[in-house]
């Protein structure tokens, strides 16, 4: 087990003495070195930095923003594929040969 040479005293009081004690007190729990202190996303969803005014804001105010992942991107793929198959399911002749087969579009284009 890991433990400084000499104990250390946390200035992020000092740093934050602007924030609200709330949120200060959150942020403490979250970078804490000891697991068994460390806080988990539902135990910060129950502190009280989310439940005094002045609230921390309307989760309807906060901006929206395209998803910009791969993984989102994936997603997105996976949820057009899932359309097109189900509509190749609903009438089989309406459906173009690039549907069923992504890579038949490069492969006939590229002759």
């Amino acid at each position: 087990m890991f433990k400084p040479q000499q104990p250390y005293e946390s200035t992020l009081r000092e740093r934050c003495k602007e924030f609200p004690k709330s949120a200060v007190n959150l942020i403490e729990t979250f970078l804490s070195i000891e697991p068994y202190k460390r806080g988990t996303a539902s135990s910060a969803l129950e502190s009280e930095y989310f439940t005094t005014k002045p609230y921390a804001c309307d989760p309807s105010s906060l901006p929206k923003y395209p998803p910009n992942k791969e993984i989102d991107a994936k997603f997105r793929e996976e949820v057009r594929r899932r359309k097109v198959s189900a509509v190749s399911m609903k009438n089989p002749r309406r459906v173009h040969k690039t549907h069923l087969d992504p890579t038949s579009f490069w492969h006939s284009n590229s002759v």
